[in-house]
């Protein structure tokens, strides 16, 4: 997160915050209502809210999420980018 602060001490105050967006790339291996687990290629287990897609994944597609990380191991995703070997 980056915040960008006007003025000093007692009187800054936040003009702009930036949330850097999430990226997972990784293959589906469960999925469950709006929820995807997905393993990235780097092996760890990332958990997707997908309730904001218009495309849902099938367990075993390769794809690219990208979002905002609620916490280190979950997204919520804004988009989905279908992965071709």
């Amino acid at each position: 997160m980056v915040i960008r602060v006007a003025g000093a001490g007692d009187a800054a105050t936040a003009v702009s915050i930036l949330t850097p967006q999430a990226r997972v790339i990784g293959t589906v291996t469960a999925l469950s209502g709006d929820l995807a687990t997905i393993t990235s290629i780097d092996g760890r287990t990332v958990t997707a809210n997908l309730s904001a897609l218009t495309e849902q994944p099938a367990v075993g597609d390769l794809i690219a999420l990208t979002g905002t990380a609620t916490n280190p191991t979950t997204i919520t995703a804004t988009t989905l980018t279908p992965v071709r070997g």
